[in-house]
């Protein structure tokens, strides 16, 4: 069942979401920093010309060019599951077949396999679900 459905739906929303926070938060950049100003009529060096602080300066909307990409996260932890799902795997059939290369490699295929397919709909579906949402919050400001 770990192998089979819970490892890949709990990677695949960890990335997920984290897809859709920093794609918010660089959305969130960009409209903070429009024109060189933030919302409160602050200018690029920090100093207000209507009282408001800045937004933007000094925060993590800043510096978000220190940012993971999206894609290295979800390449990361897209290795991270096949080496999972392959140890998973051949304890279990080391625990259940022993020395049989034949089981064992019909096994790992067969959890590549639906593992594979659950991680990327589970991705796929974050992705659209909350991926609109962030989308439609951030165009809002």
């Amino acid at each position: 069942m770990l192998a089979y459905m819970l490892a890949p739906i709990v990677s695949g929303v960890a990335v997920g979401m984290s897809q859709t926070i920093i794609t918010g938060l660089f959305q969130l950049g960009e409209n903070f920093n429009v024109g060189g100003a933030s919302p409160g009529g602050a200018t690029p060096n920090g100093t207000s010309t209507a009282g408001a602080p800045d937004i933007g300066g000094g925060t993590i909307l800043s510096n978000l060019d220190s940012a993971i990409p999206p894609e290295l996260l979800q390449l990361v932890v897209g290795l991270y599951l096949i080496q999972l799902l392959y140890i998973l795997g051949t304890f279990y059939m080391k625990i259940t077949k022993g020395e049989d290369q034949t089981y064992k490699n019909m096994f790992i295929g067969k959890i590549m396999i639906s593992g594979m397919f659950f991680y990327m709909m589970t991705v796929s579906i974050v992705s659209l679900l909350f991926g609109g949402l962030m989308t439609g919050v951030a165009g809002g400001i």
